[in-house]
């Protein structure tokens, strides 16, 4: 192949990858955690309407840190309840979400985009373990729903919250193989490959850090190889995630999930079910993101999946 030859199909390699990835971005989020943080405290509805309980979840941050809308909504209350600051935006469906204690940045009447910045994150909030916390509620008319099953999708039976304090069991990761141990995790079609890419969340430029398989939501996905759970919990970017390591250094992991099916700590084996294909964090629609990390560093997990 002449140097021409290969210079059009390295280009049009290129292309192809390009559309690969723009083509799971008909549709943005409509759901987004407000907070980067881990969630610190569960929803724990009471049985009687006037018994204590935890009628939201709890989001770990920092003082003056961005909260954001959660989905797009008009904003229907900005004021204080109990003393304490609040927003509440109401959302096309009728539902309300909830967010305090911040120092709103927008007004009554505002419509907002789900992750647009409506405040920075007060200090102050009852029962946190750091520095400040923020409570988020959704409201269904008056009745209270858990926000981690509205954020992570339809079955929150699946879903298991850590708390942040929680040490890993010790397991002997020497032991444990890094050598290739089967398929992808979960069976679909490759929509975007490891690489260069534009975000079709953001638009911006980037190194893709994994492969995204499209499938079901729900689609049960299994471990890679066999290994330890360091993390099993919520983040911004990559929703529900479940990081597996299999010796010092190695690991895979597994993001955007609906749900949970592992806690930090556990040890697993090769074809183990982690969790269930969903669309949490910044996601475009049902998949899986699968990464895998060797020596430190993010590669192709095409370099080591056996197709």
């Amino acid at each position: 192949m002449n140097k021409f030859n290969c210079l059009l199909l390295a280009a049009v390699s290129s292309i192809v990858l390009f559309l690969q990835c723009l083509s799971v971005a008909a549709a943005s989020p409509s759901r987004v955690p407000p907070l980067t943080g881990p969630i610190t405290r569960a929803f724990d509805l009471p049985e009687q309407n006037w018994a204590a309980g935890h009628r939201g979840i709890d989001f770990a941050g920092s003082k003056g840190e961005q909260v954001f809308a959660a989905s797009a909504g008009r904003v229907t209350w900005v004021g204080q309840v109990g003393g304490v600051t609040m927003v509440t935006i109401t959302h096309s469906d009728g539902l309300r979400s909830t967010y305090q204690p911040v120092s709103p940045s927008v007004e009554p009447g505002q419509q907002v985009s789900v992750g647009a910045k409506i405040g920075s994150l007060l200090e102050g909030h009852q029962g946190c373990p750091g520095e400040a916390c923020l409570h988020f509620g959704v409201l269904d008319k008056d009745k209270y729903l858990n926000p981690q099953d509205w954020l992570g999708g339809t079955d929150g039976s699946r879903v298991r919250l850590l708390p942040m304090n929680a040490h890993p069991r010790k397991v002997p990761l020497g032991l444990m193989t890094s050598e290739a141990s089967g398929p992808w995790p979960v069976p679909g079609v490759v929509t975007c490959e490891f690489g260069p890419r534009t975000n079709p969340i953001t638009g911006n430029s980037e190194i893709h850090d994994g492969t995204d398989i499209g499938a079901p939501c729900g689609t049960p996905i299994k471990a890679w190889s066999d290994g330890v759970v360091t993390f099993a919990q919520m983040t911004a970017g990559y929703g529900n995630r479940v990081v597996l390591a299999d010796s010092p250094g190695n690991e895979t992991s597994y993001s955007h999930l609906q749900g949970f099916n592992v806690a930090a700590g556990q040890r697993v084996k090769s074809g183990d079910v982690v969790g269930f294909v969903g669309t949490t964090g910044y996601s475009t629609g049902c998949h899986l993101h699968f990464s895998v990390v060797r020596d430190g560093k993010f590669i192709n997990p095409r370099q080591i999946v056996r197709e």
